[in-house]
């Protein structure tokens, strides 16, 4: 199956699509764009996500073989008469994001790290988990 169609419309909608609805509303809800690697013995998904402030606004759940990101990014405050705010492109409020992943993975073994507004999840493998053909009741 080709998934070109799909890439580019995904692509269209993140670089595209978002950017201009961020444009007449900076408060929509955010989908962290993503990137999922793989090594043989693991998967490798990052996040940008910059603005977490606490390990408390960012959750992570990790299925067999889809991984959903959610917390929430807030605004800063400043007090009256310090600053206005004239424009802004940055993303602030909920968010949420899953993904699915090219493998079954364990979700007993997962490693995450934040680092400089980027969140890496380190997920291995499940080589126990595997597919079944399955047996189609075809008629005529």
């Amino acid at each position: 199956m080709n998934f070109e169609p799909l890439q580019t419309m995904r692509h269209f909608y993140d670089h595209q699509m978002v950017p201009l609805l961020h444009k007449v509303a900076p408060y929509l809800h955010l989908t962290p764009p993503v990137e999922v690697r793989q090594t043989d013995a693991d998967i490798l998904v990052t996040a940008e996500v910059p603005g977490i402030k606490s390990q408390d606004d960012l959750h992570i759940h990790v299925q067999e073989n889809m991984i959903t990101i959610s917390g929430k990014v807030d605004k800063d405050e400043w007090e009256d008469g310090e600053l206005h705010l004239f424009h802004t492109e940055r993303y602030y409020g909920p968010f949420s994001r899953s993904v699915p992943l090219p493998v079954a993975v364990d979700p007993e073994v997962v490693e995450a790290s934040y680092r400089n507004g980027l969140l890496t999840v380190k997920m291995k493998k499940n080589t126990q988990i595997q597919g079944q053909r399955i047996q189609v009741d075809f008629q005529i």
